[in-house]
């Protein structure tokens, strides 16, 4: 006899089993279809464009909405249109109200070519933090999907624009959907016609300079292009000077460092020059003069070492006065 089956699901944690209402009797070696789900199901044409799937061509496909109020298995399923068979496709389960898009062939009618392209903006703030500071401007990354529809119907066309975290969706303003790693947006090209559709968005650019790095000719530049307010001018004018004075303290005392190791030099081979001497008239010259030599360049040591001193103190006191000026440094502009 025929039977219409009344049908119920239960979720049983992530699974689920369907039931049927009233017992179906089958005689013995014989067998039955048993309909478990007869109900219409909400579903729109569509074009599925990934350009990592296929480049060139979208996937035709449908929206499909279950709206059958229970969980359907998942499964291959046969694509027909207008009763002439269009293709297959693979379904995972679908749960009450799951939206999903299934696709089943390649729609050799409607081509694609991608364009990218890129801009720089200018800079747009300025940050100067514990001795470093920061310029900030922003890309703008373009990409352009030129649709060219060669079929005479009109075709609405899915788009899977790759989403990245850091960028911010400049144009158009909101996506159709967002999933982990697509942005969906939705388009319609008209029959026999084209249509290009533009993506931007802007990823933002750090480049980051040490204060203590800084040159007078880099600020002056920086100056000129309103990357600095008066105060942080002033106070970077300072640091410039307070590091040119570091730098020639410590100029000055490599050069003593450096007679310092050549005055030694001198005296390894007076020494040795001393030892090789006899007792002539003349060699006792000789010693008297190397003799003097020695006694002046231990005098030379001596002023020497209170020079190292005193350069070294104010070494470390100067170091101490860039610290401060590059410590207390802070600035936020928007430009």
């Amino acid at each position: 006899r025929k039977l219409k089956a009344r049908t119920v699901t239960r979720e049983v944690g992530d699974m689920f089993e369907y039931r049927i209402d009233h017992p179906v009797t089958i005689d013995q070696n014989r067998s039955a279809l048993v309909p478990i789900v007869s109900k219409d199901i909400d579903g729109q044409p569509m074009d599925l464009y990934n350009e990592k799937t296929s480049q060139q061509h979208p996937l035709a496909g449908i929206r499909l909405k279950n709206t059958t109020g229970l969980t359907l298995e998942g499964g291959p399923l046969t694509v027909l249109q207008g009763g002439t068979y269009a293709g297959e496709a693979l379904i995972k389960s679908l749960k009450p109200d799951e939206q999903r898009y299934i696709t089943y062939a390649v729609d050799l009618g409607l081509h694609v070519n991608t364009k990218k392209g890129s801009d720089t903006e200018p800079v747009d703030r300025v940050v100067i933090n514990r001795g470093l500071m920061r310029l900030h401007r922003g890309i703008i990354e373009t990409r352009t999907y030129n649709l060219n529809n060669k079929n005479a119907q009109a075709r609405t066309v899915v788009i899977e624009h790759p989403y990245h975290s850091g960028r911010k969706l400049l144009e158009p303003k909101k996506p159709l959907e967002t999933t982990d790693n697509y942005l969906r947006f939705e388009v319609t090209v008209p029959g026999n016609e084209k249509t290009a559709f533009v993506v931007k968005e802007m990823r933002d650019v750090w480049e980051s300079f040490s204060v203590s790095s800084l040159t007078p000719d880099n600020i002056l530049i920086f100056a000129r292009q309103k990357y600095l307010d008066d105060k942080t001018l002033k106070q970077l004018e300072k640091i410039v000077a307070a590091k040119a004075e570091l730098a020639r303290i410590e100029n000055e005392l490599e050069t003593i460092q450096k007679e310092r190791a050549q005055i030694f030099e001198d005296q390894k081979r007076l020494r040795e020059n001393l030892r090789s001497l006899g007792q002539t008239s003349e060699e006792k010259g000789l010693r008297s003069r190397y003799i003097h030599q020695l006694d002046g360049q231990e005098t030379r040591l001596s002023k020497i070492d209170q020079a190292e001193e005193n350069l070294k103190a104010l070494q470390q006191k100067q170091r101490q006065t860039l610290e401060t000026l590059m410590g207390s440094l802070s600035m936020d502009l928007k430009i």
